[in-house]
């Protein structure tokens, strides 16, 4: 039998809108995904935010 590899830190990244039930539950099901897990909540600026946005994306 091949030797097992060594193990690495794993992250499992959950993405949530606001916490509720569903949340909740969808973050104990990540936790034996991996060795941490975190919620993320991604959002969209403001519309005066896009100039700065796209020079971002130019730099």
């Amino acid at each position: 039998m091949p030797e097992a590899l060594p193990r690495a830190h794993s992250l499992v990244i959950a993405s949530a809108s606001h916490l509720c039930r569903l949340t909740c539950e969808a973050l104990n099901a990540a936790v034996p995904l991996g060795d941490e897990v975190v919620a993320v909540t991604v959002t969209c600026g403001p519309p005066e935010d896009r100039p700065a946005v796209e020079a971002l994306r130019h730099d």
